[in-house]
């Protein structure tokens, strides 16, 4: 595949994919989730469905339960609960415990519960012209344009503009588009990740047609046979 996007619309619809790895500027996609270090390559890994509700990305993981309680308020129905988690300093996630039953976690790891299902809190996210851009403070992306934006807005709409902006970096009050994909750490920096195909996360994740990929970084796949 040429495109990124190409490749992980066609992994979500393949049962047999477990994520894509792009190398020498071809997107390819493999069985395998299994990853060795290969300079050069990053590779994107399904890792299930995710939601993106009240500012945030949402780790789902059904038949799996999160422990210890936040509050002692039981809230009747899902979105009601992950706005509440949104706005506690002590929130991690979310689980349905029955039906109208749900509770905010401190926990923040899946533990198996085959009668229940969890949310677990992940990137903030905003959102310009129904895009949305996952927010990763002490972040900046590789191959920044110089062209400086006047504000958040201005840097969104840019980016939005060209097919191979993955984002945009605000470092010193001045905003740049971006059009790599690698992340690396800057205290300076805050890094928006582009979103039609809902980025998140550094290691990072990413949202795309419902489903939360995981993006260690300069890896690649184990050496199998591809699927396409």
């Amino acid at each position: 595949y040429n495109t990124r996007k190409l490749a992980l619309r066609a992994c979500v619809t393949n049962p047999q994919c477990s994520g894509v790895t792009l190398t020498g500027g071809e997107y390819k996609l493999y069985k395998s989730g299994k990853m060795t270090e290969k300079a050069g390559s990053i590779t994107w890994i399904n890792k299930g469905e995710v939601e993106a509700i009240h500012g945030y990305l949402w780790d789902e993981d059904t038949g799996t339960s999160l422990s210890g309680y936040s509050d002692n308020t039981v809230y009747k129905d899902r979105d009601t609960a992950l706005k509440a988690c949104s706005t506690s300093n002590t929130c991690s996630g979310v689980t349905k415990e029955g039906q109208g039953v749900y509770r905010c976690n401190t926990g923040t790891t899946h533990k198996l519960d085959s009668a229940r299902t969890s949310w677990i809190q992940k990137t903030s996210v905003v959102t310009h012209q129904k895009t949305l851009f996952s927010v990763l403070p002490g972040y900046t992306l590789d191959k920044l344009d110089k062209t400086v934006q006047a504000s958040e807005a201005a840097a969104a709409a840019a980016c939005i503009k060209k097919d191979d902006c993955t984002g945009f970096v605000k470092k010193g009050g001045k905003y740049h588009i971006a059009l790599g994909w690698a992340v690396f750490s800057d205290e300076e920096s805050i890094s928006y990740i582009r979103n039609d195909l809902k980025l998140a996360y550094v290691s990072y994740s990413m949202y795309l047609n419902q489903y939360y990929w995981q993006v260690p970084g300069r890896n690649g796949h184990s050496a199998l046979i591809p699927l396409l």
